[in-house]
């Protein structure tokens, strides 16, 4: 009987990432020169902690972990450039521009933290069960909607080690799965910005609102997808088969809707009820031809024999969509 069990240190990742300012310059065409310049900065911070454990009781293998972790992107960039072309020709500097300068700044954060596990079973090395499970907390969503939850649950079992069959059949193994994912929503794609423009009139600014109201409760897209598989060698190994049946369903959908301009708003931000499925059937066939061309009775030539090894082996993978 063999007992493990351990706890992973902390690691956090500090990566800054200046990048050097670029600046673009050009003269004698029809913006009567031209310069620009640009900066572009951004770090990142990750961490994890994890306690993982190991235990075996006869025949039974189970192994699992437990962790938190934590994912911070901060990402930021400048630009500007000379409008109407240079006062001052060779003199490359916004300062130069005939027009107002134009300026476009941006910058982006976002931080989720999370908690998962997993654990797995096997009995005799034949029978594999896994189940994980994932709750994410992201600053894209609103504070009382940002948590969301994803598992999964995998499982196989060996025929070919548990039952006595024919000496042709060398492998044989079937499987299903079933997992749950949650995509959230891009930075700031849930809440209400201003767009800001500079010396639009008379050196004068202005602030312009959407026209499309955000939605804070919007839900992340989600897709539950499973599958039922097997998997058979033949020939000791030298034919395989596999026939994997699959159907994934894409809910909580997030599409723009036309509302009235009554509102102030043109559209507005929704889940939709719509349902995405796809299913479809996936069929593999290889064989290693040297092999099956031996076994058949068929002599070996070096010329064939080479020709073959290039090819390496057959693989046909046809996928039928049953929509």
């Amino acid at each position: 009987m063999a007992d493990n069990h351990g706890t992973s240190g902390f690691g956090c990742l500090f990566a800054a990432r200046p990048i050097p300012k670029s600046n673009w310059c050009r003269g004698g065409w029809h913006r009567l020169g031209y310069f620009s310049t640009s900066r572009e900065g951004g770090y990142s911070v990750n961490g994890d902690l994890m306690a993982t454990a190991k235990k075996q009781f006869g025949q039974f293998n189970v192994e699992g972990f437990v962790g938190t972790g934590i994912n911070y992107r901060n990402k930021d960039n400048q630009n500007g450039s000379t409008s109407g072309g240079l006062t001052i020709p060779g003199f490359y500097s916004l300062k130069a521009s005939v027009n107002p300068a134009t300026t476009t700044s941006q910058l982006e954060r976002r931080q989720e933290n999370a908690i998962y596990g997993r654990f797995t079973a096997s009995w005799k090395n034949a029978v594999f069960l896994e189940v994980t499970g994932r709750n994410d907390w992201s600053s894209t969503l609103d504070k009382n909607n940002r948590s969301f939850f994803y598992p999964s649950v995998l499982s196989s079992v060996v025929l070919s080690d548990l039952l006595n069959l024919p000496s042709a059949i060398s492998f044989w193994k079937v499987r299903g799965s079933w997992t749950r994912t949650n995509t959230a929503p891009d930075i700031y794609a849930i809440n209400q910005q201003y767009t800001i423009n500079s010396d639009v009139w008379q050196g004068l600014g202005t602030a312009s609102y959407p026209s499309t109201l955000r939605n804070a409760s919007i839900k992340p897209v989600t897709m539950d997808s499973w599958e039922l598989g097997t998997g058979i060698n033949l020939l000791k190994n030298r034919i395989q088969f596999d026939l994997t049946y699959y159907d994934a369903l894409t809910f909580n959908q997030q599409r723009d809707a036309a509302i009235s301009s009554a509102s102030g708003f043109s559209r507005t931000q929704i889940n939709i009820k719509e349902d995405l499925r796809r299913r479809g059937v996936e069929i593999m066939l290889g064989a290693d031809v040297i092999k099956v061309l031996t076994l058949i009775g068929i002599p070996k030539s070096t010329g064939l024999e080479n020709a073959i090894r290039m090819i390496g082996w057959i693989r046909i993978t046809p996928q039928i969509d049953l929509g």
